[in-house]
């Protein structure tokens, strides 16, 4: 704690973290639904394809239901990116503003560029991995309905 904060301010400042805390693990849990979410429409899938004595199901029923499980899949995980990318920004923004000054690398030369380059990759990967399976996706649906 900081010895320049009185006692009653120390404690506000104690309860904020630990309800920061808190909320930190909520929205993380809250995303988590995201990918429980996508992970159960897989399995859905799985059901549907094992045949029609298990989920008897006419043609058109069976497309509808497919296309709608399968786009569960891509819009969870663009919501989950989406979500973490924002709690990311808002948090750098706030250290930041805390500490008064840029936590990111801000040197100069072709190492830092390089140090980005790398950084930006390793940053946007999970986006380009849910593109490629978005896009696999879109596929199989249309050549569900072609």
């Amino acid at each position: 704690m900081d010895n320049n904060l009185n006692l009653a301010q120390q404690e506000k400042l104690k309860k904020a973290e630990i309800n920061l805390s808190w909320m930190g693990s909520l929205l993380l849990s809250r995303s988590a639904v995201l990918s429980i979410t996508a992970s159960l429409a897989v399995a859905l899938l799985v059901i549907f394809s094992l045949g029609e004595k298990l989920v008897p199901l006419s043609d058109k029923e069976f497309k509808i239901l497919t296309t709608l499980l399968l786009l569960v899949i891509p819009i969870s995980l663009f919501h989950y990116i989406i979500e973490l990318n924002v709690a990311i920004n808002k948090t750098v923004k706030s250290i930041e503003k805390i500490l008064g000054s840029k936590i990111l690398d801000t040197g100069n030369g072709w190492g830092r560029i390089k140090k980005e380059i790398i950084q930006t990759l390793v940053a946007h990967m999970p986006l380009f991995m849910v593109a490629i399976i978005s896009i696999v996706i879109f596929y199989i649906i249309y050549a569900i309905w072609r």
